[in-house]
């Protein structure tokens, strides 16, 4: 074989492809992200690991499915948490015990947990729950994948949102921050049918 110098231009190194996130993960000190997921309905949750596992994000997904402890979930969250670890907290808004809202409001109001980042997933479409979410302090509002052409969409802004933090190396801080993102929806799709994507 030719020495490198003498090769011609038909001759080409191929390219590792890479994807965005695989680009972005590799600048990050912290490689995984830990979740803790406010939800009561089971059939969200299995919707939401099935999430996790179509994105390009490392995750620890730790569920807690009563309003009414949320708020010392979050706090024992907190606690446990790796140091290097990014931490976000997905909330649904319809929970027994205490209103998704209330428990944003305790997280925001709280001097330790106030810069924790929060999104706000939720069935609801009414435009004052967006908009009460993010004057209340979520990162962004997110509509859940109850439809067929939402799933992957959804997948996509949850990867985008976690691997923004990852890039931030988003720890709590006292100024969260106040993205908008939605989803629109179109045909149904049961938790069954999403497993077999």
């Amino acid at each position: 074989m030719p020495p490198a110098s003498a090769r011609t231009n038909n001759e080409r190194t191929p390219v590792q492809k890479k994807s965005i996130g695989d680009d972005l993960l590799s600048h990050n000190v912290c490689q995984r992200v830990e979740i803790l997921l406010v939800e009561d309905n089971p059939a969200d949750v299995v919707l939401f690991k099935h999430l996790l596992k179509k994105i390009t994000v490392p995750s620890a997904l730790t569920v807690v499915n009563d309003g009414a402890v949320a708020l010392d979930a979050v706090r024992r969250f907190m606690s446990v948490s790796e140091v290097s670890s990014v931490r976000a907290v997905f909330l649904d808004l319809n929970l027994p015990g205490k209103h998704g809202f209330e428990i944003l409001e305790q997280i925001k109001s709280d001097p330790i947990l106030a810069g924790l980042p929060v999104a706000v997933l939720t069935g609801s479409e009414f435009i004052e729950d967006h908009a009460n979410s993010l004057s209340r302090g979520a990162d962004i509002f997110l509509n859940k994948a109850i439809m067929l052409n939402d799933f992957f969409g959804l997948a996509k802004q949850i990867e985008i949102y976690l691997l923004s933090l990852m890039n931030q190396g988003r720890q709590p801080d006292p100024k969260p921050g106040t993205s908008t993102q939605s989803s629109s929806t179109q045909d149904v799709l049961s938790p069954e049918q999403i497993l077999q994507f």
